[in-house]
């Protein structure tokens, strides 16, 4: 895909990412279990390193070089974006917007392409974070609201050779998901993210079966989040966002999760229209908003 993207010969680098230093930014230390192995042997060198891992928050993440790619996995601390042309819209709510915006923009901009910087911003709360104890277990298997959502804008068939009528096509395709009986929709979605968790379940076996030493206490927290995935896949209702969950209860946070899908649809779908508005609305010296900064 980058190949085809670059070879097309109008492919421009749309939006630019930095790495973080200090705290992460997640309620959970699950990436820990699913990264590079050469970032688990210094984790879990002894158990002392391996237990401050688990608990402690702050990490220096980012590439050694610069890096340009057809995706990389949006994290808005530090975000520059090339909106010089239509881009589609944020998701206007929940946490993790930035992910939904990435996978728009990977889907609906056909010429896009994603850079990273070796530099790094600091990320320090004026509070000390932690991690929960077994934080790990509790999140394992399931999925935030924003992390549906882009795994339906992954999986969804677009388009359209423009920007807009690609935007188009993915908001009618977002509706007829939502214009779905409340039992279809589940089933699909739940089905949806099956496939993915049945990929993490597969790097966790991989990363148990290597064919290595594995520290006991380490080999005990993979095995245990490994049953807890397959647990989830087994049992849970993934139309149901965990996020959402715990605000609204189980029946509560599926209908908020379809009409989410529904209002993003018809967002989606009128974008490329409203964007073209305030253009014209600007040309005319028309204010569209404050500027509290100029």
């Amino acid at each position: 895909r980058l190949l085809r993207r670059i070879e097309a010969g109008d492919s421009a680098v749309l939006i630019s990412t930095m790495g973080v230093a200090g705290d992460c930014g997640t309620d959970h230390p699950l990436p820990f279990f699913t990264g590079s192995w050469d970032d688990w042997a210094r984790l879990i060198h002894t158990q002392s390193n391996y237990n401050e891992a688990l608990r402690s928050r702050v990490v220096t993440r980012g590439p050694r070089c610069p890096v340009v790619s057809d995706y990389v996995n949006c994290m808005a601390g530090c975000m520059g974006v090339n909106n010089s042309e239509l881009l589609p819209p944020f998701l206007p709510i929940q946490r993790g917007e930035e992910l939904v915006f990435g996978v728009l923009v990977n889907r609906c901009v056909p010429n896009a392409l994603f850079g990273a910087i070796p530099r790094a911003i600091l990320h320090v709360p004026p509070e000390a974070r932690h991690f929960d104890v077994d934080a790990a277990i509790s999140y394992s298997g399931k999925f935030t609201a924003a992390e549906t959502m882009a795994h339906l804008l992954e999986a969804e068939a677009v388009r359209g050779a423009s920007r807009s009528a690609r935007m188009q096509s993915m908001g009618n395709r977002l509706k007829e998901l939502s214009d779905l009986s409340e039992r279809d929709f589940a089933e699909y979605v739940t089905g949806l993210m099956r496939e993915s968790l049945a990929s993490l379940i597969q790097r966790l076996n991989a990363t148990i079966h290597r064919p290595c030493q594995h520290p006991r206490f380490w080999l005990n927290d993979v095995l245990r989040i490994r049953d807890a995935h397959l647990a989830m896949y087994l049992n849970r209702d993934h139309s149901v966002p965990v996020d959402l969950e715990r605000e609204f209860g189980t029946v509560g946070a599926r209908s908020h999760l379809k009409a989410l899908v529904a209002q993003f649809a018809a967002l989606i779908q009128s974008w490329p229209a409203l964007v073209e508005a305030a253009g014209v609305l600007d040309s005319k010296g028309t204010t569209m908003c404050s500027r509290p900064f100029e």
